[in-house]
């Protein structure tokens, strides 16, 4: 690989979009068919008025600054060059440098929701090595041209064809590369997004007609003394006194039905639906109770989904950004490390000291039972390390241990303790 151009600066074109009110049903569908067509114009504008959303906000947030709060440690790659390519991304900070956790939550966010994150690599020179640094474009300047299966991106000197993976350009797609537009989660949110959209509109007219409709009423009033009526009673206050004229009476029609519940449930259901979509469960983000074994369910499926993003951003990084920075700098691909992020949950260790409580006691009961029992095998199953002179013990050792102990004409008080791993 020809090593990158650090003069030619490629800059994007403009990225003005509409705001919300501007979206109906008939535009979302036009998002829709427009993405299926290999524009991405329309559904990325769409994208960037759902990530306003606040429940969508909240859920970006659990999928962005959480995950870049995780622990991140590199694997090093294959070749005699890696330990220097190693030293280079974590000790010198070339990884930092290169993207920065700004950059990357953006990349996220735009692959979660739109299925496609675009970024542009430009290099600059850090000591004695070319290190890239990320920018995140936005999406709206991309195309996929369906008969060569190529993609184009939009700039402010024309269209370009664009390579991810070539030294200047990132294509973070978690879904699949094959049509990555059709698996972002913005096609399962858009119409319940619209939904909410209208059910907040609706609910705040219906507040304004909670408070009744002034209506007066005369048989003798000429036009104009109604008219004037009608603009006198718009600008009162609303603890204002009124006299009326002689003959004209004043009403005040209000709405009397519950129907703002109907607004407040299409909320909600909206609002579910919608972290469901991005983050795999909503308990997280409805505090409405529950029992213990459904929030372990929901604990489970939201590591499963951070892991899979974590296993995902991880080959995309490594192959379209660390790759090329390897063969720059070190003549080989292969001695690219890996960005590896540790999704594992943090240990419970009031439920793993009964668990190791019950596994110690099971043994010991099945001795006393006579039951032969692997002691070694399964203490490794639930991660117990057995002391040396506990690896094998005899049955003698055994029965001892467990033999009933003469109450009454024994004088040692000493007890026997199970060998127990330190916690």
């Amino acid at each position: 690989m020809a090593r990158p151009n650090t003069s030619t600066i490629v800059r994007a074109a403009s990225a003005r979009v509409p705001i919300a009110d501007y979206w109906t049903a008939s535009l979302v569908r036009a998002a829709h068919a427009t993405a299926d067509g290999g524009s991405l114009r329309m559904a990325a504008d769409l994208c960037d008025v759902l990530l306003a959303d606040d429940r969508v906000q909240g859920c970006m947030l659990a999928l962005t600054r959480g995950f870049f709060g995780l622990e991140l440690s590199f694997e090093e790659g294959v070749g005699r060059l890696r330990h220097r390519a190693h030293r280079a991304i974590e000790a010198e900070e070339d990884w930092w440098f290169a993207l920065p956790e700004e950059e990357l939550a953006q990349l996220v966010a735009w692959g979660v929701m739109l299925g496609i994150g675009i970024g542009h690599l430009s290099w600059v020179e850090r000591n004695r090595r070319l290190v890239p640094r990320l920018e995140v474009w936005h999406p709206r300047h991309l195309r996929f041209d369906d008969a060569s299966e190529r993609w184009f991106i939009d700039t402010q000197s024309g269209e370009i064809e664009i390579a991810p993976g070539d030294g200047s350009w990132v294509m973070y797609t978690p879904g699949g590369s094959k049509r990555p537009w059709a698996r972002g989660a913005w096609r399962g949110i858009s119409r319940w997004w619209l939904l909410k959209r209208f059910a907040i509109t609706d609910w705040a007219r219906h507040s304004e007609q909670a408070g009744g409709v002034k209506v007066a009423t005369s048989d003798s009033g000429s036009e104009s003394d109604r008219r004037q009526l009608m603009r006198d009673l718009a600008t009162t206050g609303a603890d204002a006194s009124i006299a009326m004229p002689k003959g004209w009476l004043l009403d005040v029609v209000g709405v009397t039905a519950n129907t703002f519940e109907t607004f407040r449930e299409q909320v909600d259901s909206a609002n579910a639906a919608m972290a469901i979509a991005l983050v795999g469960q909503n308990l997280s983000t409805e505090v409405q109770g529950g029992s213990f074994a459904a929030a372990q369910v929901h604990q489970q499926v939201a590591h499963a989904v951070l892991r899979g993003q974590a296993e995902t951003l991880s080959t995309c990084l490594h192959q379209q950004v660390l790759e090329p920075w390897a063969e720059f700098n070190f003549g080989l691909r292969s001695v690219a490390p890996w960005p590896v992020w540790d999704t594992n949950p943090p240990a419970n260790y009031e439920s793993l000291s009964k668990t190791h409580a019950l596994v110690v006691t099971t043994l010991v009961e099945a001795k006393k039972a006579g039951l032969r029992i692997d002691a070694k095998a399964m203490c490794d199953e639930f991660g117990i390390e057995l002391e040396a002179d506990a690896q094998a013990p005899d049955q003698s050792a055994w029965e001892q241990s467990t033999a009933p102990i003469d109450t009454q004409n024994s004088t040692d008080t000493s007890t026997t303790a199970v060998p127990m791993p330190a916690p």
